[in-house]
């Protein structure tokens, strides 16, 4: 039996429980320190947080040994522990605490790990069981949002107090979102548990969306719809390098050139928001000097670290990196980046549904990305999606296949 034809049988297969009870129990806690109870309070060492905290650092012992045992780096892994090498250089130069990234630093080695050994041994049954576990957490936050409308805490915010939800602040639980659509997304294509996964997946994503009332998310979805239109007739706008130049061009427009008064209509009459956006203005001007003081190595930050106007983050994605470990940090993002998206970019699957899918929620996200600043370890799990996309893209087809050979025995 051929190599091809043996991974064809596997992710043919049903997955079966003992394969989702295992992913179940290395990701669960990863999702569960999720909520603001371990966001928003400082008692660390209450006995629920270090219980989580040792069952993560098991999570993360386990699977290392898997995936080390599965063979050699991918040169995703490889790109990635050279951003993650440079970002903990910055933090030793700048003596911070180096405790402020290891969280974010294991969580992001572990969704490698957990990616690159499941996507060849139960891809299916690690989307679903990813896809069911997130799921739960936004439906709960769903909820909470129902029952809580001003949130389970207040805190000061840019502008002015806002509220916490049950995964915390609106603006912080959108990519959550992004990565949640693409697990039902996925999952539903796969074809796996349809008609439960179509009630529940629309019911937490439109839920979600319209209760948060986020003006990115907002624009987020308008992006995708029109890029669903576009798609066909302009097809080379889905290609890597208009992908990336997309983003650059607007990142120069609004960020540095201040291009957006020309739209003003949509963000002010629209999206109910000021020209400003809510101050981020005055804020990205801070981070651009602070950033040409310390322009090779950064000031060390986790990726949602304060350091503009005292206890503000960047609010903007690029911004925030190269404030955290400086232009060669950036660069050495950018490799990562790079590495996904070109593996992800081959010509033979450009107009496929799945890689106009995948190439529209870059694009939207990175538009996210604009005017917030999330943890790195959910731009990471995008990249991922896309680095993988091909084993993803090969359990759809072969069981499409599969049950066509079924209908017609």
């Amino acid at each position: 039996m051929t190599k091809s034809v043996a991974i064809r049988k596997l992710l043919a297969r049903r997955p079966n429980k003992s394969d989702m009870l295992g992913i179940f129990l290395l990701l669960f806690p990863f999702i569960a320190l999720l909520t603001p109870l371990t966001q928003v309070t400082t008692d660390y060492q209450s006995p629920f947080y270090q219980l989580l905290f040792y069952y993560k650092m098991v999570s993360l012992v386990v699977i290392l040994f898997l995936y080390g045992n599965q063979g050699s780096l991918s040169s995703f892994d490889k790109s990635v522990l050279v951003f993650l090498g440079v970002w903990a250089i910055a933090v030793f130069i700048n003596s911070n605490d180096i405790s402020s990234i290891v969280n974010e630093m294991g969580a992001i080695i572990f969704y490698c790990c957990m990616f690159g050994y499941y996507v060849r041994k139960s891809p299916a049954g690690f989307l679903f069981v990813y896809f069911i576990c997130l799921g739960f957490m936004l439906f709960l936050n769903l909820f909470y949002l129902i029952v809580y409308p001003d949130g389970l805490f207040q805190t000061d915010s840019i502008w002015n107090s806002s509220r916490i939800n049950f995964l915390g602040l609106d603006n912080q639980i959108s990519p959550l979102l992004f990565i949640w659509f693409i697990l039902f997304y996925l999952t539903k294509r796969i074809g796996y548990y349809r008609k439960v996964i179509n009630v529940f997946g629309l019911l937490v994503i439109c839920g979600n969306i319209i209760l948060l009332n986020v003006g990115t998310l907002y624009t987020a979805a308008l992006i995708f719809i029109l890029s669903m239109f576009l798609y066909r007739r302009v097809p080379k706008l889905f290609q890597m390098k208009t992908a990336l130049l997309i983003i650059f061009i607007v990142f120069l427009s609004i960020v540095l050139f201040r291009l957006q008064y020309l739209f003003e209509f949509f963000i002010v009459d629209i999206l109910n928001k000021d020209i400003t956006f809510t101050g981020r203005l005055v804020i990205w001007d801070e981070a651009i000097m602070l950033f040409s003081n310390q322009p090779f190595f950064g000031y060390g930050l986790s990726s949602i670290g304060w350091l503009v106007q005292g206890n503000r983050h960047a609010h903007n994605t690029i911004l925030q990196i190269l404030l955290q470990c400086g232009l060669i940090g950036f660069l050495a993002f950018f490799t990562v980046v790079w590495r996904a998206l070109r593996t992800f970019f081959i010509k033979k699957y450009r107009l496929k549904p799945y890689y106009v899918f995948f190439t529209i929620m870059f694009i939207a996200y990175n538009f996210a990305c604009l005017t917030e600043v999330y943890l790195l370890t959910y731009y990471i799990i995008i990249l991922l999606f896309l680095f993988y996309a091909r084993f993803f893209d090969l359990a759809v087809e072969t069981r499409y296949k599969t049950l066509i050979k079924k209908m017609n025995k």
